[in-house]
């Protein structure tokens, strides 16, 4: 089983991923929406969430040797494949900048307030290069350590959160309709569900158990989907609609309220270093993808080129980065409803017309 990714590690990738954008851009857009009933929107689009989740089972089957980029040229031809696939690899170099900003943002305005974010995103620079160099696999195993540490310190503040709910916060109870709670569950949806397409950069044969595979994701989908639930849910129980919104970062507020035993208090810096992993290995899955993509669609084969190409594509982003929103107001307005738009555009329509594609193919054979 040497060079095979296990299926704990695939599970762990879909951690990461999902919970990425939840931090300082889903919770606050879908509580500007739903307000009081936002949290509805999480559990509509979890159960929403299994479409793609079959789309992403279809096309990994399909030719389980071949991951997305292949199997568009295979799909489509080589001339449209090319042209899908360089759009596609724009658009995921802009959504991991996104990333990257958001990560940025989040250290400089909670840990380090008088440090340029430049300065942030070249010291974070050199680690992202070194995973990526390193490859797949050694991401795949830093990615299980860091999931252990993101599940521990995601679970020890909830022992003295629930105590301080005030279920008030909740009421009154679907007071604008359902309309906003289901604006809200497609924005979770394209936030937290749909960049899962991600992985088929990945393809199966690379996988070992791949039978194990679709539990384990499914395990993993339902447990990410709980913890952000429950964080969401403590969040707006604990500050309310008005409180939650006036914050850039409620999560990381919310952990100011948290003691553990009753007397260890002010530890909201050491546990909010979770959502600091979060964005740093879907980054890094995103930068993947990327150089993966272009590395494919170029038909690059030296391994010198390939290492050059990593530097530059990561160096873009850490630098692009800090100038992608003017101000934090333009960033929030473009992250609302735009960059969704694009995300159903390209990781939910491009894989529907994948599908019906290889359907129609494999129906012909």
């Amino acid at each position: 089983m040497k060079n095979k990714l296990s299926c704990l590690e695939m599970g762990t990738f879909m951690f990461y991923i999902m919970r990425c954008f939840f931090i300082g851009i889903t919770i606050n857009n879908i509580v500007y929406i739903a307000n009081q009933d936002s949290y509805l929107s999480i559990i509509i689009g979890f159960l929403i969430g299994f479409i793609p989740l079959l789309l992403f089972y279809y096309l990994s089957n399909y030719k389980k040797d071949l991951n997305i980029v292949e199997l568009i040229e295979h799909l489509l031809g080589p001339y449209l494949g090319k042209g899908i696939n360089l759009l596609l690899s724009i658009f995921v170099l802009f959504l991991s900048t996104i990333i990257y900003w958001n990560f940025t943002t989040f250290i400089a305005s909670q840990y380090l307030s008088d440090t340029p974010s430049l300065a942030i995103s070249i010291v974070f620079l050199f680690p992202t290069i070194y995973l990526l160099n390193k490859g797949i696999y050694v991401i795949a195993k830093s990615s299980v350590m860091m999931f252990f540490i993101c599940i521990v310190l995601t679970l020890l503040p909830f022992i003295g959160l629930f105590f301080q709910l005030d279920m008030d916060n909740f009421l009154p109870f679907l007071y604008q309709g359902p309309t906003p709670v289901l604006k809200g569950s497609f924005i979770y949806l394209a936030n937290n569900i749909l960049p899962i397409f991600l992985l088929l950069i990945i393809p199966k044969d690379m996988i070992q158990e791949q039978k194990k595979l679709p539990k384990y994701l499914i395990l993993f989908y339902i447990m990410t989907t709980l913890l952000l639930f429950i964080l969401f849910f403590l969040t707006l129980g604990i500050f309310g609609v008005n409180l939650t919104k006036i914050f850039q970062y409620p999560e990381f507020h919310l952990l100011k309220r948290a003691s553990l035993f009753g007397f260890i208090q002010r530890i909201e810096s050491t546990l909010s270093i979770q959502w600091i992993l979060d964005l740093f290995m879907c980054n890094i899955l995103a930068l993947y993808f990327v150089i993966e993509s272009i590395r494919i669609t170029f038909h690059m084969k030296s391994q010198k080129l390939y290492q050059i190409l990593l530097i530059i594509v990561s160096t873009f982003v850490s630098i692009a980065s800090n100038y992608v929103f003017k101000n934090n107001t333009i960033g929030t307005e473009v992250l609302m409803f735009p960059f969704s738009f694009l995300l159903y555009l390209f990781f939910f329509l491009i894989p529907f017309f994948l599908v019906i594609i290889a359907h129609m193919k494999r129906k012909t054979q």
